[in-house]
């Protein structure tokens, strides 16, 4: 950013104690500090010119000629200066500002008027901040105090469509219903789902889809619903989503599944499912899915065969009712009273011409997470303004898969499509450029083949919905399921147990964290029992799952070979056990043993290992993965190394003479450069080979990252490990760090076989040093 010429007019005001701001003042800023925490201020106006995105709604369309301000302080509310930009900002003095009001100014009179409505004491306010966001949307004004630096309080002035004033700053908006379910709001959520099906090129609108198995004819008001098996028939429905709680709720079972059929008592039903039911009635969609309903809840082969299904289920609704206001069964979609942002207080004001206006002023509504589409006025530390449904893992799929959402939440209504994000209170929509992965999913008629997993955001997806709450922890893998299926029909990957076949090196790259610091939230990582996924699979532990992914990954010569269970198709996609399902893979490790070490948390120097424990990490066990070799095999003389012979069994535990699997391993790399002295050395005493003193081999060491976080972290110092080198990161096109698993004899006894305990990013050592003392082996992950 640069700064830019100004209008005379504003030079003038340099007695004013107000200021343009833009969020990100450059280093190159001149300007005076003043002690306002966060901002600064000069006794003159200054302007930066702020990028803005390629939306025509969000650039200025000021006239040819703008005539000089009559208020020097607050603009006219007129931002609209040659070359000013949106979003744009104004810091203002509040005596300066009080002394305007007094002095007459119409538009200053009428931002006092909102504040003390809404504000008091206003001695206690230091400074204004007016910002205005886009063309006609309400004007943000954030007070800041003088007694509390950290506090700062936020309103939005605004006037009803068709209504407008004399400000250009301050636009539109809606007043929000008292109530949900009233006919305005059902009539505004009709108007959005009209819009998005007849005008929407980029959301997909078939005439009519394939039903699910069962769903719920909703009847007209006045009848009871009741469930029907659709035989595979096509028509339109819409899909709940919505959190259990944890009371017992209706659910169809075998044995009341004929009765169900024929009806179903409305009073029987929890208050969510009546209103859902009540939605698609007045929105007038014939079918109503509903999981708890449509899915026979004590027939494992009926659940097991319907939770696959369910992504398909959500991806071809027409749309997706969310219930966001409700923690369970019994609260209902629609909320009323005084938890919703609907009190708003009217102004009214006059301008400088004497033109009679009526205005609006409500606390400034603002989105808790970049992915909500409706607005709160919490305050922005609580970790608990989000809805509970947001927090299910089960919900994940349902929003990323459903083409419209239609979310009731505590404080509005709101609307989620491709193309829109549209919410009660505000009039113009917003683009929807958040989720890339549903962007691209959900365009009909796109060809993925040949797309990465990570252009698709699968790792993302990944983190976000192992961050989310699960209530059964054998859920990990079919509450993902729907999400996996639907992916792998655009795709020419295959999908294993939350990894892609295609991708499955980097895929192994996960790690496991207790600590989410976005969402100030714990978690317990443990190994989840009796098989339930592969060791090599994030869905065989609890916890957060964050992914290594790094811009230039390469293989190190790895050469995976799959061998699944039967059927794989399902055993891999929903649940365990999978004590079947393994991979064999021929690549480079090195026999290491693990050494737990108890330290402080601040004296542990790697921020990986040291950022996975969080909060309550003091004291918490440090493991470091040293290599057990034969110093023997491996030495240099002055700066270069010579060449050894990897096939030589120099292991004390296993036998890496295979005749039937080796391959000619013979050191073909130049060794000639100097090595980078960045290494442990065992033992520098000077040995004695063929007649010369040499030194010993090294030995490399690095900070060991466990999949298990809790007990004994699935290590034990007297047992053998191997660390099996997975991918290289490449920069500049010189080997640096190498990623890599840290593996164990599997419990089951044979051989080969290796159980997956953690992962390792090297720090301390780069590839070179560790591929020097690595040898090829033949091993099976289960």
């Amino acid at each position: 950013m640069t700064n830019m010429a100004l209008p005379n007019a504003l030079l003038d005001s340099t007695e004013h104690t107000c200021a343009f701001l833009d969020r990100n003042p450059t280093q190159n800023d001149t300007r005076d500090a003043d002690d306002i925490p966060g901002w600064t201020s000069s006794r003159m106006f200054f302007a930066h010119i702020i990028p803005t995105d390629s939306d025509p709604l969000a650039l200025y369309s000021p006239p040819e000629r703008i005539p000089p301000p009559t208020c020097k302080i607050c603009q006219d509310l007129d931002f609209r200066a040659p070359g000013y930009s949106l979003p744009s900002q104004l810091l203002i003095n509040f005596d300066d500002f009080c002394r305007s009001v007094e002095a007459g100014c119409p538009s200053c009179n009428m931002l006092h008027k909102g504040i003390l409505a809404w504000i008091d004491p206003i001695s206690a306010i230091k400074a204004i901040r007016l910002s205005s966001e886009r063309v006609n949307a309400p004007l943000n004004v954030f007070v800041l105090h003088k007694t509390d630096p950290g506090r700062t309080q936020f309103l939005e002035f605004y006037t009803l469509p068709g209504k407008p004033t004399s400000w250009p700053a301050v636009g539109q908006a809606r007043h929000i219903s008292v109530d949900s379910s009233s006919d305005d709001s059902i009539a505004m959520a009709s108007r959005w789902l009209s819009e998005c099906t007849e005008k929407h090129k980029n959301c997909h609108f078939p005439p009519s889809t394939t039903l699910p198995t069962r769903v719920i004819e909703v009847g007209e008001k006045g009848t009871n619903p009741r469930l029907h098996e659709t035989n595979s028939a096509t028509g339109r429905y819409a899909a709940l989503s919505h959190c259990w709680g944890t009371e017992r709720i209706l659910t169809t079972t075998i044995s009341n599944l004929t009765e169900l059929k024929k009806e179903i008592a409305f009073e029987s039903l929890p208050k969510t499912f009546q209103d859902a039911i009540d939605i698609a009635r007045r929105l007038n969609i014939p079918y109503l899915w509903i999981d708890s309903l449509c899915i026979i809840q004590d027939s494992p082969e009926d659940w097991k065969r319907e939770a696959a299904l369910m992504g398909g289920i959500y991806a071809h609704s027409l749309v997706t009712i969310a219930a966001d206001g409700a923690p369970d069964g019994r609260t209902g979609c629609f909320v009323a009273g005084e938890s919703r942002m609907s009190k708003q207080v009217q102004i009214q004001c006059h301008d400088h011409k004497n033109r009679t206006f009526e205005t609006y002023v409500r606390p400034h509504g603002w989105r808790a997470h970049p992915d909500d589409s409706s607005h709160t006025t919490g305050p922005k530390d609580d970790s608990q303004i989000r809805s509970k449904l947001s927090t299910r893992g089960w919900v994940l799929q349902e929003r990323l898969l459903s083409p419209r959402t239609l979310h009731f939440t505590k404080n509005e209504m709101a609307w989620e499509c491709v193309t829109h994000v549209c919410c009660e209170c505000q009039v113009n929509p917003q683009k929807s450029t958040k989720n890339v992965f549903k962007q691209l999913f959900v365009k009909e008629g796109s060809s993925y083949n040949g797309k990465g997993i990570i252009e698709l955001k699968w790792y993302d997806v990944v983190e976000e919905f192992t961050s989310r709450d699960l209530t059964f922890e054998t859920d990990r893998l079919p509450a993902i399921a729907g999400l996996a299926a639907e992916l792998q029909k655009c795709v020419s990957y295959n999908y294993l147990a939350g990894l892609w076949d295609d991708f499955l090196e980097m895929d192994l790259l996960w790690s496991t964290s207790t600590w989410n610091k976005a969402q100030m939230k714990s978690f317990i990582c443990k190994r989840i029992g009796n098989h339930y996924a592969p060791t090599w699979s994030w869905a065989s532990v609890t916890g957060l799952i964050k992914y290594r992914i790094r811009a230039e990954l390469h293989s190190a010569d790895t050469n995976f070979q799959l061998m699944l269970g039967d059927p794989p198709s399902m055993s891999m996609m929903t649940a365990g056990p999978y004590s079947k399902d393994s991979i064999r893979k021929r690549g480079y490790v090195v026999p290491v043993r693990v050494k737990a070490i108890d330290i402080p948390s601040h004296e542990v120097t790697n921020r990986n290992v040291l950022w996975a424990y969080g909060p309550e990490r003091n004291n918490k066990k440090h493991f470091m993965m040293i290599s057990e070799r034969d110093n023997s095999n491996f030495y240099y003389r002055g700066s270069a190394f010579n060449t050894y012979d990897r096939t030589t069994p120099s292991y004390k535990f296993i036998n890496f003479a295979n005749a039937e699997e080796e391959e000619d391993t013979t050191e073909s790399e130049d060794l000639s450069r100097p090595r980078k002295q960045n290494f442990g050395i065992l033992d520098q005493t000077k040995m004695l080979v063929d007649g010369e003193f040499r030194m010993p081999g090294m030995c490399p060491y690095e900070d060991m990252d466990p999949d298990v976080k809790s007990g004994d972290y699935e290590l034990d110092e007297t047992e053998e490990y191997l660390f099996l080198l997975v991918m290289v990161e490449v920069k500049g096109g010189v080997e640096k760090s190498v990623h890599g698993l840290v593996l164990k004899r599997a419990e089951n006894g044979i051989a080969d076989n290796w159980e997956r305990v953690g992962i390792v990013s090297s720090r301390y050592h780069f590839f070179r040093e560790w591929f020097q003392v690595a040898s090829p082996y033949c091993l099976t992950l289960v």
